[in-house]
């Protein structure tokens, strides 16, 4: 995989008026101004469940309102009336019970001159799932005597992506995946690092970063005096604005060892006047009072784990790091009969194919299976189901992915 560090210095023969011309971003500014005076962690599980344009409550003063959690759209979504990171206030977070990611609609000017930070944990010793970044997805938590925890991460997030100037939308808005667990040569836990988060900023005016704006993977954990943990993947920074400017850093790094880079996405008018530095970026230029896509289409193609054997699954499921109550219990413990999961498919090509992805938390086993439609064959909805190994083991706890795939050319 190709990694490198561009140094945007665009050129760009606008015409004057596009400087003035604005963006229509969707923002009603009920979170107020964000201008925090000194460092601060916004805790993204204060945020009210509703629908992303609901108007946002309790604004307070310069650290803003609390956002709303929207389930169908996947995103806290604050809407500011503007941003202010002054030089040394660092911005980090807390994450939803959803892990989702992080989208600042904004009215007016954002100026990041001091820190916002999305980066996934680093992993410990711990032998316990490693908190990712919003957006992104967590590490293996080690455990003694089994040597396989955990997500690589090749398997999720933009492990199985192609870099180097593919062209990637960030819609919808996803992090970075977590490392694999691995245990020590002296028996200890060693933890995947966490994936890095996922934010959108998008204001109808202009931005500067001469500061940092990050979502880097974690570590992998280490045990002295070997490391074998892998660290998780960088996670998604998406900008977009009237002009762009400034000599900060936009970082996804991948984390040590073995983590992929992450993806930043710069949309602008006028992005001739930043100077700055950013890993593996895409410049996309936006014509003149146009209105960028926030969210993905109306019609997009959906799927959606809707159950596994006879459980259904919420409606918006949540990834509980401690693995105590999952949201579905597929079997008892030692139990060798198959798993059966059920997908549905919204919108999608009916020559697109479906897979199912089940990782193991404490047996450290990943089940890739190819799912069979079983029903509909349209192109507007489709049911399928994929069969797994049973899921045994001391906590007998899982996560399940699914993922659509285009045919290749």
């Amino acid at each position: 995989m190709t990694r490198f560090l561009l140094t945007l210095v665009l050129l760009t023969s606008l015409a004057a008026s596009a400087a003035w011309a604005t963006l229509t971003i969707p923002s009603d500014g009920t979170d107020g101004a964000f201008a925090p005076t000194s460092s601060i962690t916004i805790d993204l599980s204060k945020a009210t469940t509703a629908a992303w344009n609901t108007p946002s409550s309790n604004p307070n003063g310069v650290n803003g309102g609390n956002g709303v959690y929207d389930p169908a759209q996947w995103a806290v979504v604050f809407k500011y009336s503007s941003v202010n990171i002054a030089n040394g206030v660092t911005v980090t977070f807390l994450n939803n019970a959803s892990h989702a990611p992080v989208v600042w609609l904004v009215q007016g000017n954002v100026t990041i001159d001091g820190s916002v930070v999305l980066d996934g944990a680093n992993g410990g010793t711990t032998g316990l799932p490693i908190s990712p970044g919003p957006g992104g997805f967590a590490g293996g938590g080690g455990s003694y005597n089994i040597p396989f925890i955990g997500v690589h991460p090749n398997d999720l997030g933009f492990g199985n992506t192609t870099s180097g100037g593919a062209n990637y939308s960030l819609i919808p808005l996803v992090g970075g995946s977590g490392g694999n667990a691995e245990n020590s040569s002296y028996n200890i836990p060693e933890d995947g690092g966490g994936g890095g988060g996922a934010i959108l900023i998008a204001t109808s005016g202009p931005m500067e970063i001469s500061g940092k704006l990050t979502a880097n993977g974690g570590q992998g954990g280490s045990a002295y005096p070997t490391r074998s943990a892998y660290g998780g993947s960088g996670g998604a920074i998406r900008l977009v604005n009237n002009s762009l400017k400034g000599n900060g850093t936009i970082a996804v790094n991948a984390g040590y060892p073995g983590g992929d880079t992450g993806r930043i996405r710069l949309e602008s008018i006028n992005a001739s006047l930043f100077t700055g530095t950013a890993l593996n970026a895409q410049f996309v230029p936006l014509a003149t009072s146009a209105t960028p896509a926030i969210w993905p289409a109306a019609g997009s193609p959906r799927i959606s784990i809707i159950a596994v054997n006879s459980s259904p699954v919420p409606a918006d499921p949540f990834d509980n790091l401690n693995f105590i109550t999952p949201d579905v219990w597929t079997a008892s413990t030692g139990s060798t009969t198959p798993v059966t999961v059920t997908v549905q498919a919204m919108n999608m090509p009916i020559d697109w194919t479906v897979q199912v992805q089940v990782n193991s938390i404490r047996d450290g086993h990943a089940y890739k299976a190819n799912a069979v439609m079983q029903s509909g064959g349209t192109a507007l909805s489709s049911l399928w189901t994929a069969t797994i190994p049973a899921i045994s083991g001391p906590d007998n706890v899982a996560e399940v992915y699914a993922k659509a795939n285009a045919p290749t050319d």
